[in-house]
């Protein structure tokens, strides 16, 4: 599977949260681990997509999604002071719903 550049994947976040697009793209240019949050995300995601068919390969792969994008909120929000929209609370709600068995 061909391998998107890394500006492919700092532009598929930015379409996904438009409303951060610009302080994403300027953290990107600035900080490099930011960057490499950014392609390690998209990384992250065509290996779940390719793996979509084999649970257990996909369910690592989700895992390390959503450890990627807390380190993607993480980083965004101390720059601009703002929490994620949906992602973090989502992820969060997975776990917190998986432990206590709803």
């Amino acid at each position: 599977m061909k391998r998107m550049p890394k500006n492919d994947f700092l532009c598929k976040l930015v379409e996904q949260h438009p409303e951060q697009g610009s302080e994403i793209a300027s953290l990107a240019r600035e900080d490099p681990d930011f960057m490499s949050i950014c392609e390690d995300i998209g990384l992250a995601e065509e290996a779940l997509a390719r793996w979509q068919d084999l649970p257990c390969r996909a369910v690592e792969y989700e895992e390390i999604l959503d450890g990627l994008k807390k380190e993607f909120w993480s980083k965004l929000s101390t720059r601009t002071g703002c929490a994620s929209s949906d992602d973090v609370d989502d992820t969060s709600d997975n776990t917190s719903t998986e432990s206590e068995g709803r």
